[in-house]
């Protein structure tokens, strides 16, 4: 039997995943500037290693004369890569601030914030009044606990889920 060096990239895919999501949860989120940026650095290293997996696909594909089938699953990959790309959430003295690679930014003022909510899967939400759209920050952002802390310290309303749906105070 000869040794297939794929399979050392079978193997080690699962372990390096697991550490890039084990360091975005211990990870402190960075401060620049008076802003404290909190970023999913795990998803994004695997999603940016897909989205080259994608294009290497294609491009494998299309000097081995199966350019439909490969590009077009390539081009699928690739952006459903982009499509479930994370954004990073700022914080600043002026509200917070959602950006995303293609989406459009999503900016709430601290004034315009109803509350936040931690959901059971780790998962921040926070909800604008009126008609602002909500932001949803994974639980893949460094600092879960740093970011609760920061919007508690500019009064912000915390509210834990008792069951399901329903928010009850912290």
């Amino acid at each position: 039997m000869e040794f297939q060096p794929y399979w050392v990239s079978v193997a080690a895919t699962p372990l390096v995943i697991r550490w890039l999501l084990i360091h975005a949860q211990t990870a402190k989120a960075r401060r620049v500037a008076g802003a404290v940026i909190f970023r999913a650095s795990g998803l994004v290293c695997s999603y940016a290693f897909s989205c080259a997996l994608a294009l290497a696909c294609v491009i494998g594909g299309w000097n081995q004369d199966a350019r439909t089938l490969t590009t077009v699953i390539g081009t699928c990959w690739f952006l459903f890569s982009l499509w479930l790309w994370p954004a990073t959430v700022v914080l600043d003295r002026n509200g917070i601030t959602s950006k995303h690679i293609w989406r459009p930014t999503r900016f709430t003022p601290y004034s315009e914030v109803d509350y936040v909510t931690r959901m059971a899967d780790r998962e921040v939400i926070i909800y604008g009044k009126d008609n602002l759209l909500d932001i949803k920050v994974s639980q893949y952002h460094v600092g879960a606990d740093e970011l609760e802390a920061e919007l508690r310290k500019r009064g912000v309303t915390y509210y834990k889920p008792l069951s399901g749906r329903q928010p009850g105070i912290v």
